[in-house]
């Protein structure tokens, strides 16, 4: 999304978009301009008072979609799923070892992501992918479901971005359920709850977007570039 996000390149397999024409929206449609203007752009998520990135929250921890926009003039929002994903735990830490805040402001462009858990768990989360990028929460999902992310569970292979295999993968996001507390990973979001990405001008207008049509279903970190 450095480059020109019309001549990225960025396709998906033929099988993954097939199954996500099973859904009321193709994977890779954007969303129409009055969705956006009266549903999304309005819409709130959650910062952490302690979440360095934002300086903007003015006490309520709350931003809107389009005040996210501002900074650059181009922003890449990251929907992941549920907090305790081995799947996009991975997908942060790739993506963070190949794009750096300092190359993505050199060519105006911002990158955040959104989980859909409780705001609670953005520190914890955080620490544990070394995200280098804000993070913030729709704990309601209500932006996942106006973007027309795709639900469900079941996946074919391992994505290239997967460090881990799924054992360890479990055993990780275990441990992590353990070091964060249970009353608090009841609050990481819905497992079968999808993500995508999403690239919007400053003025608030869509230009490219993917939805995850499985939990493995990120777009490629290197595609990303």
């Amino acid at each position: 999304f450095i480059r020109d996000e019309h001549t990225a390149g960025i396709a998906m397999s033929k099988d993954k978009k097939d199954d996500a024409t099973k859904t009321p929206f193709e994977a890779d449609a954007l969303p129409s301009p009055d969705v956006l203007a009266a549903s999304v752009l309005p819409y709130e998520v959650f910062a952490t008072s302690n979440n360095e990135h934002d300086n903007n929250d003015n006490g309520t921890n709350k931003r809107t979609i389009s005040s996210l926009l501002t900074s650059s003039d181009r922003t890449c929002i990251i929907f992941i799923r549920h907090f305790f994903c081995g799947l996009c735990q991975d997908y942060i830490r790739n993506l963070c070892n190949i794009i750096s805040p300092q190359e993505l402001e050199s060519h105006n462009v911002s990158l955040l992501f959104i989980g859909c858990g409780d705001p609670s768990l953005i520190p914890f989360y955080t620490k544990e992918t070394g995200c280098t990028f804000p993070i913030y929460a729709d704990p309601s999902g209500e932006l996942y479901d106006l973007l027309g992310m795709i639900r469900g569970l079941s996946w074919d292979a391992k994505p290239e971005y997967a460090d881990s295999s799924l054992p360890a993968m479990l055993c990780r996001s275990m441990g992590q359920v353990v070091r964060a507390g249970f009353k608090k990973a009841s609050k990481a979001g819905e497992v079968n709850r999808n993500g995508g990405e999403f690239v919007f001008t400053k003025e608030g207008e869509c230009t490219w977007a993917h939805r995850m049509p499985d939990p493995s279903g990120h777009t490629l970190p290197k595609d990303m570039k």
